[in-house]
Order: structure tokens, then C-alpha cells, then sequence
């Protein structure tokens, strides 16, 4: 066995590493304050009963760092991959999890966080994305009821061992409390955008499946659910998402990327992948 230590681009959030004999170990290198609220995320979660990675080191001292021990297993986007013929159960199952999630009692103390906002405006974006920031300005809707949110629980953020549970969501770099739509959406955003990524023929491929794959997870949510979703709600929510990553990718293609971590330095043909962004935008909105 070697020591591992090699950068993790996708589960695991920004500036995260593996390290360690077989990379047992993932550390996450950020500003301390973050760091700080990521670890008391996974603390209270856990005290729940929740599966949450466990910290074993780091962040409380001001170092920087924060060291998860990796779970078992793969992550379930892999794990959907080399086990078709299982797909109705492991999106009923990860449908189930984040069910329970938005079951917990909302923490008292620190780590609920900012109310999630969309990006900040930019001058110099593409009209597109100008036009999408003014329809979410117009269309908010009030307040609803708040939960605990992942922010960005989708198959790759999951790590799953065998079948004996429903795995373990990883990267709590956006958990925040708030509207159960909002975790729903992030997540629906993710199966649609996943086709943005990867060679030619896996986007092809991911374009098809996308949809039924989003269907068969949002009706396993919605079976289990400790609230109904609201569909209006629900739209609007997808409509911020798909915004956010069309931002993302707005920069990406006037100003370069923003380092290996930005969801948008991956996208595929990024100038194609912000129409078919917008597009998304104005089916979502439109209904």
C-alpha cells in the first residue's frame, strides 16, 4: 500500500483531497469559517443519526484543513452505472434518504446559514442570464417551510456499501435550512445537467435517461415525504438552480475557468451547454 494524496474534482466539494494508505482519509483545505460550519454540519446530522461522513480531524484549530474518514463503497452514480438491472431500487433508496433528511429537526445554533440567494448580478453577463435573474427577481415567492438541505444531494454525492443502506451523502458544503423545494430542485437540476458533461456519446446517452431517472427519484421522495412539495414552489426553485449554472457557465466562457473544483470548467462545449441551460429556464418557467 502507497500514500495517496491526489485531488478529488467531483463528491467531495472544493480544494478536497484523498490521502492516506489506499486514500482512506479525504481532507478538505479551506478558510477556517467554513470549514467550521461544515464540520458542525456533519456533527449535528450524525448526533440525529443521520449518515454523515465522520470528521476525525481538523477545523477547530483555525489549520485549514478538515479530514473526513471516507466511507465504504463507491458513490451511487457509479454505482447505477455498473449495476443497471438495480436502478428502480437505488433511486427509490436515495429518493428515501433525502426524504429523511428534510425530516430532521432544524438545528438550533450556527450551522443553518444563509438563506440562499442567486448569484450576484454581473454587468457584462450574457443577455440570457440578465433575463433569467430578473424573472427570479419578479417570480419569489414567499417564505415557505424550512428543512434541512444538502444543497446538492445528487447520486455523485453519495456514497453507497453493497445493499445493506441507502448510502452516505457526502459534501455538506451547502447545507443551509430551507424550503424542501429548494433541496428537490438542486437535486432534479443535477439529473438534467448531468448530460452537460463527458464525451460525446455519454451525453448523448445521459439525455436519454435523465428525465426517468429524475421521475423514478421525485416519486420516491414524494411517497415518503414528511411534507407534500408544491409544484409552484418547485418550479421556481429549479428555475434559481438552472440560473445559478448558467451563470457559472456565463464566466467560464467570457473569463476563462475558475479552477478545477468549478462545476463549470467540466461542462462540455460550454457556449452550446449555456443555450441549452436557457432553454431549460424557459421550459421550467413557462409551465
Amino acid at each position: 500500500m502507497k500514500s495517496i494524496f491526489e485531488p478529488i474534482y467531483a463528491g467531495w466539494g472544493p480544494d478536497a483531497y484523498q490521502v492516506g494508505q489506499d486514500g482512506d482519509l479525504v481532507v478538505r483545505a479551506s478558510r477556517p469559517a467554513l470549514l467550521d460550519r461544515e464540520r458542525a454540519w456533519v456533527e449535528a446530522l450524525r448526533e440525529e443519526g443521520f449518515p454523515a461522513p465522520e470528521p476525525v480531524a481538523g477545523a477547530d484549530g483555525g489549520c485549514g484543513m478538515l479530514v473526513f474518514r471516507r466511507p465504504p463503497g463507491t458513490n451511487l452514480a457509479e454505482r447505477m452505472i455498473a449495476d443497471m438491472a438495480a436502478l428502480p431500487r437505488l433511486l427509490a433508496d436515495f429518493g428515501r434518504l433525502h426524504a429523511a433528511l428534510h425530516a430532521l429537526p432544524v438545528p438550533e445554533g450556527p450551522p443553518p446559514g444563509a438563506v440562499p440567494e442567486a448569484p450576484v448580478p454581473d454587468p457584462e453577463a450574457a443577455p440570457a442570464v440578465a433575463r433569467q435573474r430578473d424573472w427570479l427577481d419578479r417570480e419569489r415567492p414567499p417564505a415557505g417551510h424550512r428543512v434541512v438541505c444538502h444543497g446538492d444531494l445528487t447520486p455523485v454525492h453519495v456514497v453507497r456499501n453493497g445493499d445493506d443502506s441507502p448510502g452516505v451523502p457526502v459534501n455538506w458544503t451547502a447545507a443551509t435550512v430551507a424550503e424542501p423545494e429548494y433541496d428537490v430542485a438542486a437535486t432534479t437540476v443535477g439529473f438534467w445537467s448531468s448530460a452537460l458533461y463527458g464525451n460525446a456519446v455519454q451525453r448523448r446517452a445521459l439525455k436519454l435517461v435523465r428525465e426517468p431517472l429524475a421521475s423514478a427519484y421525485l416519486s420516491a421522495y414524494r411517497e415518503v415525504a414528511p411534507w407534500p412539495l408544491d409544484d409552484g414552489r418547485l418550479r421556481y426553485w429549479q428555475a434559481f438552480h438552472l440560473h445559478r449554472l448558467a451563470s457559472a457557465i456565463d464566466r467560464r466562457v467570457r473569463r476563462g475557468s475558475a479552477g478545477p473544483w468549478d462545476p463549470a470548467t467540466h461542462v462540455a462545449a460550454p457556449t452550446r451547454s449555456l443555450h441549452d441551460v436557457d432553454r431549460r429556464f424557459r421550459e421550467v418557467t413557462a409551465g
